[in-house]
């Protein structure tokens, strides 16, 4: 009887083809996931420096509702705008108090820059109603607009961010 070599069709053991493709199936699958943790990172990053400059806006912006708490007649701004990177209210004697722009601040934590411009107002002859663009002839000289504005470089793009407010003298 010739000797046969017989095949059997089921495999009993684990071939070198399974296991390259559970090789490529699980670095596909950490391949994946360390994408996914590496964005959820960089989105907490970045959604971390937007609230620490809405604070640093918010703190900018109180400022100048000092300012506007403590006049007791008008808001001078010299000039017809006024900008300044640090600061503080400081009454100039005859009950007017004025914005005092003091040396510039280092970067707050290393990244942000903040600045503050107080702007003239004007108003609508006929209904009072804030006018944009200003118009000088309709000037409303107890309202003031403050736009705080900072901005920030996170490693990969620039950031800027602005809040506004309108200020107000009520003693007239």
């Amino acid at each position: 009887m010739p000797n046969r070599i017989s095949f059997s069709k089921k495999s009993k053991g684990f071939g070198i083809i399974e296991a390259l493709i559970g090789i490529t199936i699980g670095g596909l699958l950490l391949a994946t996931f360390s994408t996914l943790i590496y964005q959820t990172i960089k989105i907490n990053r970045v959604n971390a420096s937007q609230i620490k400059a809405t604070m640093y806006l918010q703190e900018l912006i109180e400022v100048a509702k000092d300012l506007e708490q403590s006049a007791t007649t008008t808001i001078f701004v010299p000039g017809p705008t006024l900008s300044c990177n640090n600061c503080y209210p400081k009454d100039s004697g005859g009950n007017t108090w004025t914005l005092i722009n003091v040396p510039p601040e280092p970067q707050l934590e290393g990244i942000f820059s903040r600045a503050i411009t107080i702007s003239p107002v004007s108003r609508d002859a006929t209904n009072h109603e804030i006018e944009t663009p200003y118009n000088f002839a309709n000037d409303d000289p107890y309202t003031k607009l403050a736009t705080a504005t900072i901005s920030w470089y996170d490693g990969s793009q620039n950031h800027t961010q602005k809040l506004e407010t309108y200020l107000y003298y009520y003693g007239q």
